[in-house]
């Protein structure tokens, strides 16, 4: 069966995992990522370091969905990384986009206030922070696809149709980290519950990426 990748889809087929590509800088990265994460068991932030690798992992697996779709449909992702980079995960991520995943919500995490209850101008904080943050991430997605680094290809989901969807769905994600941070669990839980993510996610790309090499 013959297969037309759309151009884009098809150059980040061709640098996929590409060790050739390293650069220098994802050094200063990697450094920056590891103060972040001492700072936060120096503190006992481990809710936050937890939430914050929870991002991560969940991040890599959606990535490794949209990879499957490049392949299923045989024409591109919903999103293609585009741009110099040291290295492309998956045809929609690179290194660093999952460092920023895997630090960004230990910044969020220190602006959110300490009372759960607290309302501010008669919304919930915790919903009116989510909102905030799912417009950000809207916002930056919207500023790296203008900027070409980011692509979409379908027509539903292409500028400026993907501007709500993306709202909605980051909007929920946060929401999500939010409650997970907030949640009442032992350290123990926390624990397994990241174990789970990140079991699900080397398995997963051990049948998808190495055996059947779809992504």
């Amino acid at each position: 069966m013959l297969i037309f990748y759309a151009r884009e889809a098809e150059q980040a087929l061709e640098r996929v995992r590409n060790v050739n590509a390293l650069q220098w800088h994802i050094l200063p990265l990697v450094a920056v990522l590891l103060y972040v994460y001492a700072r936060e068991i120096q503190e006992k932030n481990y809710n936050t370091l937890f939430t914050c690798l929870a991002f991560a992992g969940c991040g890599l697996l959606l990535e490794m969905l949209n990879g499957l779709i490049l392949h299923w449909t045989g024409r591109t992702a919903l999103w293609v990384a585009a741009g110099e980079s040291s290295y492309l995960i998956f045809a929609g991520i690179n290194i660093e986009i999952i460092l920023c995943f895997s630090i960004v919500w230990a910044a969020a995490a220190r602006v959110l206030p300490e009372d759960r209850g607290l309302k501010i101008l008669g919304v919930p904080n915790r919903v009116l922070f989510a909102g905030t943050f799912g417009f950000l991430s809207m916002c930056t997605e919207a500023l790296l696809n203008r900027a070409g680094l980011l692509l979409w290809e379908w027509w539903w989901f292409k500028w400026p149709y993907a501007l709500p969807q993306l709202l909605v769905f980051y909007t929920l994600v946060w929401y999500g980290l939010i409650r997970f941070q907030d949640a009442d669990m032992s350290l123990r839980d926390r624990c397994k519950a990241i174990g789970a993510i990140y079991a699900v996610l080397v398995t997963a790309f051990v049948v998808f990426a190495v055996v059947l090499k779809w992504v």
